[in-house]
């Protein structure tokens, strides 16, 4: 009993128990799930059946075994067993991983009560996972139906391609019907958002799944930070670069009336503020990218024009009100999370040339208000990801750089890394992007600053915040007795990328002036171990900055070698070291080597790094150096240039 007890003194979150413990919780309450009533015979099979699927097979065949007959038990009663939460859950789990004959008996159930199947709020999820499964079916052309045929009968039984398609097809022409009904729906709005993934021949999207489906009816899902890489710079051409897929007869017919009904809805406008339609316009979206770029050419130049050109009458008149004191001086895009997440995939979708369009209409003049704002700051980072034109970036960056210190202030600092990691991308301001980081922290004039910009650009704290801290904080000891330092996980990507710019002088004598005991502690955290990877990898940081970093860290290297980031810092530095440097490294290991082995990461290291014949037979180690060396300059026009 201390355990929860000291849990709800600190206020640590409860474990959350999983599904199976709640229904066996449940099952003894005599509640037997929620939706279409159940009796306890049947819930407690159902129960037994969803625990084996937890645990494992000895081969795939018996849990083929259990699939089917599970599945067959159910005949009679499909749609009422689906209408029950544990018998949704259960089915739906058997219906992933059933054989193709097996599904039949719940395609043909479903295609009689397809109503009842889309809007029922526990059904509604089988429904959903047997039209992904059976359109995946169609599109391996049965291939997936490996099982012998001995008879007519057999053969019967037997789901093939041809059927799977037009039972795909059926069923997407009857949402296709009720489509300005079940767009609203808070339960049919999903299996149509399947359908359009399953027309394109992709996979189901994860806001399908149960999780994000019960989030959804609980409350709106927060916004998630776009991944910032250089495959996002978009171009025109790129935009007409698609996967050749192979689709079944209808199904690319079926997506552009699905594109026409929905584009053509007196209420498209409404569409962009509620979740459900959101989302089904974002899956649009996405299918559309897929198979059709000139469909999705359109759908976006709509939105762009009825949704994210939509002005208020405060934008129009000169006394614009402050946007974190009230969202009317912006557009109606900016005032609902589900608009917001709509513009986001948009970005995503769109070419160089939309993007430039949606910047001008949705962005421009109000950027930074933006970027500080906590409902809009993720579709900066997106817009900042997907720009591809550098002059254009140049006057966003002009308009937030000034003010990185209130984006710093606000919490916001996605912001701050989306921008960094552009200037990398065009290879454009990233002088400037350190002036003005510098700037923000406080720490670019008086000019003895500087040499602090590393430490406080880790943790995105001004000067001053960090000298309070340094003299009214006790520092923390981690369980290997090295000094831990708090880094802003946006404060290590940070740095960490701008130890990639062309010219990261001032980046590399911050950190060959940190105290040696705070570059210990760097290189043995969690995040700022990545910092002196990134430091020793770096093509435009000098070989004698690397070797200077490698003497900065002698005496430190038992210490680093015992932890687990600190050992693959280690490792870094040690494949860049020159051979003399290795040997100075394995000399310092060599003395304290019954202590590096006895923790995991020091005996991982001590293998990699052959420490134990350094110690005894050091002319034979030499000799296996040079061989290594020798390999790597033979093959290397084969693998590539050695990077040790």
């Amino acid at each position: 009993m201390a355990a929860p007890e000291e849990q709800r003194r600190h206020g640590w979150p409860k474990k959350r128990k999983s599904f199976l413990q709640n229904a066996k919780g449940m099952g003894r309450k005599g509640q037997f799930g929620h939706g279409m009533q159940m009796d306890q015979d049947t819930y407690d099979y159902f129960v037994r059946i969803l625990e084996r699927l937890n645990g494992e097979f000895d081969s795939p065949e018996e849990k083929e075994s259990l699939v089917t007959n599970a599945l067959a038990t159910t005949e009679g009663n499909e749609l009422d067993y689906c209408r029950n939460q544990i018998g949704s859950r259960v089915i739906e789990a058997l219906i992933k991983c059933a054989p193709p004959s097996s599904l039949i008996q719940y395609m043909e159930v479903f295609s009689s009560h397809l109503r009842i199947a889309a809007t029922d709020r526990f059904a509604g999820h089988v429904f959903e996972t047997l039209i992904a499964t059976v359109a995946k079916f169609g599109r391996s052309n049965g291939e997936d139906n490996s099982s012998a045929i001995e008879s007519d009968e057999d053969q019967a039984k037997q789901l093939t391609a041809d059927a799977a398609n037009k039972w795909v097809l059926k069923v997407g022409k009857f949402l296709l019907n009720n489509l300005e009904e079940f767009i609203w729906d808070e339960y049919a709005n999903y299996p149509i958002r399947t359908i359009l993934m399953s027309l394109a021949g992709l996979p189901p999207s994860d806001s399908n799944s149960n999780s994000n489906r019960s989030q959804s009816r609980n409350g709106p899902k927060k916004s998630v930070p776009a991944n910032f890489s250089s495959s996002l710079m978009k171009t025109e051409d790129d935009a007409e670069v698609v996967e050749d897929v192979v689709l079944p007869d209808g199904f690319k017919e079926l997506l552009k009336e699905y594109f026409k009904h929905i584009s053509s809805m007196s209420q498209f406008e409404d569409l962009a503020y509620s979740n459900g339609t959101s989302a089904l316009l974002q899956t649009l979206l996405k299918a559309l990218s897929k198979n059709n770029p000139k469909l999705k050419k359109r759908l976006l130049k709509q939105l762009i024009d009825q949704v994210f050109s939509k002005k208020t009458l405060e934008e129009s008149t000169e006394d614009k009100k402050d946007f974190e004191s009230s969202t009317a001086a912006v557009p109606p895009v900016f005032t609902t999370d589900a608009s917001v997440r709509l513009l986001e995939s948009a970005l995503e979708q769109a070419s160089s040339k939309y993007v430039t369009q949606i910047y001008a209409n949705c962005f421009m003049g109000r950027i930074f208000d933006l970027a500080c704002d906590l409902a809009t700051n993720f579709a900066v980072q997106r817009l900042l990801a997907c720009m591809g034109d550098p002059s254009e970036f140049e006057n966003i960056f002009d308009e937030l750089a000034p003010g990185m210190n209130k984006i710093i202030a606000s919490g916001k600092t996605g912001v701050l890394l989306a921008l960094c990691q552009v200037c990398k991308r065009l290879s454009v301001k990233q002088a400037e992007f350190i002036r003005h980081l510098m700037n923000a922290l406080n720490c670019y004039e008086p000019a003895d600053r500087r040499s602090m910009f590393v430490p406080l650009a880790l943790r995105l704290c001004t000067y001053e915040d960090y000298k309070q801290k340094d003299e009214t904080t006790a520092t923390a000891i981690g369980k290997d007795g090295v000094k831990k330092s708090f880094i802003n996980l946006h404060g290590s990507i940070i740095v960490q990328t701008l130890l990639t710019y062309k010219k990261p002088i001032s980046i590399v004598n911050s950190v060959l002036e940190m105290p040696t005991s705070e570059l210990k502690s760097l290189a043995c955290d969690l995040r700022g171990s990545y910092v002196i990877t990134a430091f020793v990898e770096s093509e435009f940081v000098g070989e004698k900055s690397r070797e200077r970093l490698l003497h900065r860290f002698r005496g430190s290297y038992v210490e680093m070698a015992c932890s687990k980031k600190g050992s693959y810092a280690l490792e870094c530095i040690y494949k860049k070291a020159s051979l003399g440097n290795q040997m100075k490294i394995l000399e310092e290991l060599s003395h304290r080597e019954s202590l590096i082995m006895a923790t995991d990461p020091g005996k991982i290291l001590a293998n990699k790094f052959s420490l134990d014949l350094f110690r005894h037979r050091r002319n034979e180690w030499k000799q296996m150096q040079t061989r290594q060396d020798r390999t790597k300059e033979l093959f290397a026009d084969i693998i590539g240039p050695s990077t040790s």
